[in-house]
């Protein structure tokens, strides 16, 4: 019984630190705008690459293994070409080395399809970490490579 309470205290005392710093997490928002400049659909998907897990910022892994979905808003939209679409003003908590990231795919895909193409940066995906704020971004091909580019103004 005693073992039982040491073991189950030393581990409250581990997870407490834990808990602390994601609780204390800076909330940041974020404002995208991305245009597809390619022949052909694409769709987006906003995420971010590390904890905690959050509603609208799901990846499509976490979705996949089953995290609570998320309300839809940028989750697998898709977006035709010569189109533009907007997130509006997304919150969420950012601890010290947690990224906002906007995946772009080529087509209008499933999820399972997301799932299936797991390279970055190449014909099929490109990954783009966000600053905090608006971000205004063009999506076309560059060299056989998907790319996400600062727009010149807003979009």
């Amino acid at each position: 019984m005693y073992d039982l309470a040491m073991r189950s205290l030393c581990a409250s005392l581990l997870l407490v630190p834990l808990l602390m710093l994601i609780g204390c997490a800076p909330t940041r928002t974020y404002d995208v705008t991305v245009r597809n400049d390619l022949n052909q659909p694409i769709t987006v998907w906003l995420t971010k690459n590390g904890p905690p897990p959050e509603a609208n910022w799901l990846s499509p892994e976490q979705i996949a293994i089953g995290e609570n979905p998320t309300d839809g808003r940028w989750a697998g939209s898709p977006v035709a070409p010569g189109k533009t679409a907007e997130t509006g003003k997304i919150k969420g908590k950012f601890p010290n080395g947690t990224d906002a990231i906007l995946r772009v795919y080529v087509g209008h895909r499933t999820l399972d399809e997301i799932l299936a193409v797991s390279a970055r940066d190449t014909a099929l995906r490109v990954d783009k970490v966000l600053p905090p704020g608006p971000s205004n971004l063009i999506v076309r091909e560059e060299g056989g490579r998907l790319v996400a580019v600062p727009a010149p103004g807003k979009l």
